[in-house]
């Protein structure tokens, strides 16, 4: 690295590297009789949810995905993974102001 680019790093201009994990996976989601969507990843047990519109009942089912995941994580359980869930390693850079 540049010596410039140290000064810099060492000041904190730079944030840090760090390494997640994105899950990707397959949903399902239909309309109901009362004009409800429905939303649920069947490769995670009891995770679905309901809204109004198709927008909603997704972006409720990413929210509870989200913390469904994190409470497997902070278990110390696996994720599952099977034809349906994809894992990708990522870098990624933050910057902190």
């Amino acid at each position: 690295m540049p010596e410039k680019l140290k000064k810099l790093s060492r000041r904190g201009f730079f944030g840090r590297l760090t390494r997640k994990k994105t899950y990707l996976f397959t949903v399902q989601i239909e309309e109901d009789e009362c004009r409800n969507w429905n939303a649920w990843i069947a490769a995670l047990p009891d995770c679905a949810a309901t809204g109004y519109t198709e927008e909603e009942a997704l972006e409720a089912l990413r929210e509870r995905a989200q913390e469904y995941i994190e409470a497997l994580v902070e278990k110390g359980q696996p994720v599952p993974v099977d034809k349906a869930v994809q894992t990708v390693n990522a870098r990624v850079l933050t910057i902190t102001l």
